[in-house]
């Protein structure tokens, strides 16, 4: 059973690092991502990593996939990954510090620009976030899903205001009362 990946020399040319599914995995050292500046695909979903080594180096990453790692319970910073296209933190269930300046806080992700490449964001059974920063800037995004996300206080979805790039937008099990009107005006 992998239990815990130390720095090798890994392929210079890695594109895709599939682990998904490694339940036994706890720890990535620290080195581990150092040589793989050309990883474009980086699937740790369903493991029990606690902590992210450093993603700085991975500048090329365009997928970031780490749904229901419930032990997770810090991500490195992310505002360096300007090609991500796909983050996933669905079930993430542990996850309470994204040390990052575009993740002020784990409860309100206050500013995703950073992102601009980010075409889906995956944040079902993220129970967590408390709040999510207008989303308006990130215009490649086509898909949001955010079933089953308690946080919306107010009941009203004021991020979603200019986003009329979305395709897919899933809100099911939220407790979402109101729509801003440019999303209902795309519906129609």
């Amino acid at each position: 059973m992998l239990k815990e990946l130390t720095y090798m020399k890994a392929p210079k040319d890695l594109e895709a690092l599939h682990l998904s599914g490694a339940s036994s995995l706890v720890e990535i050292k620290d080195m581990f991502f150092e040589d793989l500046k050309k990883l474009q695909i980086l699937d740790l979903s369903e493991t029990n990593i606690k902590k992210l080594p450093s993603l700085l180096n991975l500048c090329k990453l365009r997928q970031l996939l780490l749904s229901h790692c419930s032990s997770s319970e810090k991500l490195p910073q992310l505002n360096n990954l300007k090609r991500l296209e796909v983050l996933d933190l669905s079930g993430c269930s542990a996850l309470t510090v994204i040390q990052d300046t575009s993740f002020d806080q784990i409860d309100s992700l206050l500013s995703l620009s950073s992102l601009s490449n980010l075409r889906r964001l995956l944040l079902n059974k993220f129970i967590n976030l408390k709040e999510l920063p207008p989303l308006g800037s990130l215009t490649k995004l086509e898909e949001l899903n955010l079933c089953s996300v308690k946080f919306f206080g107010e009941t009203r979805a004021d991020f979603l205001e200019h986003t009329g790039h979305l395709q897919i937008l899933d809100l099911s099990e939220t407790l979402l009362k109101k729509l801003p009107s440019s999303v209902k005006a795309q519906g129609s």
